[in-house]
């Protein structure tokens, strides 16, 4: 068998490299943009509004935080700024938890992906199942008061949204009262600048881990942790998923791949779930708004999650 080449060698660095630079300048900007268009679209709104458009009772509120997060399919760390402005305007707490757990995960791509790899029985196994899932895990949320462990930061409305003379619009909460267009989108734009400076350096060194374990892991070290003769492969599949950035998008050849390679529908399932959901961006991101328990107990949720749907999915499967 030959041996690679040097320059192999030095193509697949550079390989690397390129996607580690795409990769951090996509996430920075597209984060800025989003967190200076939803601080934007938030002050527009309203706190008090949008508390009432996503939030409400207990069985209405994550019913309509899930309806948000399937209208909204972000990637897994790009929900951050929109989860960001609903912690900041006090949306009850399950609904939350219902945008924050469907908006990566219950993407009409990654459903259209599963229904083209694995059947129609099998994507509606998947929308089935995680809607559920998610509203209990929601109502759970809600139940436990899991908001006492957002920082206070998370809470406190953006630096510089309002002047210190500025009127309140009679809220309870005293929110600052809207001044102008310019005014506003000036201080949107400076709030997002700063998040993106004090995240610089994190999201560069996991922007790295996350690349070198992308180019790394997909198909050979998938094949031999959750291949047909391994006994635990569904959780192995599901763990493997939880530090890899991935796109929706390249999940469906990546599934196809695998399903080749002779890997079955239940770890292909658990892997779809914790990569669409989970990412190592998305983890230094929510350290900004997140006590360390409250992050380590979602990424403990949705890969239960994941696992016990893939352990249940090959009955409908083969149904």
């Amino acid at each position: 068998m030959a041996l690679p080449s040097r320059g192999d060698d030095h193509a697949v660095v550079t390989a690397l490299l390129w996607q580690f630079v795409l990769l951090l300048i996509g996430t920075l900007l597209l984060f800025g943009a989003l967190s200076a268009a939803m601080s934007l679209l938030t002050r527009f709104i309203g706190a008090e509004r949008l508390r009432r458009w996503v939030g409400g009772n207990a069985i209405t509120a994550p019913v309509k935080g899930l309806i948000f997060g399937v209208i909204t399919p972000f990637c897994s760390w790009s929900t951050i700024p929109v989860l960001t402005s609903l912690l900041r305007s006090r949306v009850r707490t399950s609904a939350v938890a219902a945008f924050f757990l469907a908006s990566p995960v219950l993407d009409p791509v990654l459903i259209i992906a599963i229904a083209w790899l694995f059947g129609f029985w099998v994507a509606a196994w998947f929308t089935f199942f995680l809607t559920v899932a998610i509203l209990v895990a929601a109502h759970v949320a809600d139940r436990l008061h899991l908001e006492r462990l957002v920082l206070d930061r998370a809470l406190t409305p953006m630096d510089g949204s309002a002047g210190p003379t500025a009127e309140t619009d009679g809220c309870a909460n005293g929110e600052p009262a809207w001044m102008n267009w310019r005014t506003e989108t000036a201080n949107a734009g400076r709030f997002a600048t700063a998040q993106m400076r004090q995240l610089l350096l994190p999201l560069v060194i996991t922007c790295a881990i996350g690349v070198v374990i992308a180019g790394a892991v997909p198909q050979q070290l998938m094949t031999a942790l959750a291949g047909p003769t391994t006994p635990y492969a569904i959780p192995a599949a599901a763990i493997l998923g939880v530090p890899l950035y991935l796109p929706t998008e390249a999940l469906a050849p990546l599934g196809w791949a695998l399903r080749d390679s002779g890997v079955g529908v239940g770890p292909i399932f658990a892997f779809m779930i914790t990569a669409a959901s989970l990412s190592l961006p998305e983890f230094v991101l929510l350290t900004q708004l997140l006590r360390p328990r409250l992050i380590a107990g979602s990424i403990a949720t949705i890969t239960a999650i994941a696992v016990i749907g893939a352990l249940l999915v090959p009955l409908i499967a083969t149904s």
